[in-house]
């Protein structure tokens, strides 16, 4: 099955067309320039997926200045089962 990535641009940036690529596979997903730069970076950890309020994202996760951080690389179009999910702080304190 197709699936899609639609880049996410922040709201506060003007003047970027958000990029829109199909694929068919996580290989290839994996390999878009604009999200493969990311895993070439020195603080990359890992990519993975979120599932909140009906939105799959992916996202990238790095650690910065010995802190964990993560950013929203674009929306998927279907979930991608095989990838990580992403562990928000407050999912480790629920429960």
């Amino acid at each position: 099955m197709k699936n899609r990535i639609v880049q996410h641009i922040p709201p506060f940036v003007d003047g970027v067309p958000k990029k829109e690529v199909e694929f068919d596979t996580l290989e290839e997903l994996l390999e878009i320039s604009w999200i493969k730069q990311w895993s070439q970076a020195e603080e990359f950890d890992k990519f993975s997926i979120s599932n909140r309020d009906s939105l799959t994202l992916l996202m990238v996760e790095f650690t910065h200045k010995q802190e964990h951080q993560w950013y929203v690389l674009g929306y998927l179009l279907h979930d991608i089962p095989e990838m990580d999910r992403i562990k928000y702080p407050e999912d480790e304190n629920a429960g």
